[in-house]
């Protein structure tokens, strides 16, 4: 679980955020995963919104959209003062 978290954790840097969409072969770098690993936890952030994917012939490159995870802190932050 822990590479997972440096994944999503690189995916979300303010150093990541500054730069176009990657790979999943740049993600993988220095997390010792297999692209095909990486893949698979992408597909699942991709199918709830938080990372989206382009497609310019064979390449698939990733982005982060943290439109979603906006609005999810901002319900937890909701459900927090409710409390």
């Amino acid at each position: 679980m822990g590479w997972e978290r440096s994944c999503l954790g690189y995916l979300t840097s303010d150093e990541r955020l500054a730069h176009d969409p990657v790979t999943v072969g740049v993600v993988t770098r220095g997390f010792g995963v297999s692209k095909p690993t990486i893949s698979k936890r992408l597909k699942v952030l991709e199918r709830a919104g938080v990372v989206v994917r382009t497609v310019q012939d064979r390449t698939h490159q990733r982005d982060l959209n943290v439109a979603p995870l906006v609005e999810a802190a901002e319900r937890l932050d909701r459900l927090g003062a409710a409390v």
